[in-house]
């Protein structure tokens, strides 16, 4: 069985406000372009609490997120990843294991301020970088 085209959505879209909301239409119309499927790619934590171990007050559920992005931005998957498994994996590794081969990205939207990885250390400009050279492309807000 083949993995499906995806043109993915990076973020934690708490809220799923307006900034979400472009970069989420960005994917659709991406995705639209490429014959692919629009996703968003979300943690089932606040990656602030779990860094911090302090309770950060979220403005929407797992559920309410999903819902959001699926009901008004045209997202069809949202996947939802432990943050505890996902913040000891190295950066490098979540772009090239993680989102190309086992996602099958082709695609990937990001926020200006994403990081990723291992303490982080993923970054825009990393992703940009990285997706480039495994010949994917990167829409960074």
């Amino acid at each position: 069985m083949s993995t499906p085209k995806r043109v993915i959505a990076l973020g934690f879209f708490d809220g799923v406000h307006k900034g979400h909301g472009a970069l989420l239409r960005t994917v659709a119309q991406a995705a639209d372009r490429l014959g692919a499927m629009p996703c968003a790619f979300t943690f089932d934590r606040s990656p602030t609490a779990a860094i911090t171990g302090q309770a950060v007050p979220l403005l929407s559920s797992v559920e309410d997120r999903v819902w959001l992005m699926r009901r008004y931005y045209g997202i069809e998957e949202v996947i939802v990843a432990p943050f505890d498994g996902m913040q000891k994996m190295d950066w490098q590794d979540f772009v090239s294991e993680y989102l190309q081969k086992e996602l099958g990205a082709v695609h990937v939207v990001a926020g200006h301020d994403f990081h990723f990885g291992y303490m982080g250390k993923g970054n825009p400009q990393r992703l940009q970088e990285k997706c480039r050279e495994l010949g994917r492309k990167l829409a960074a807000w």
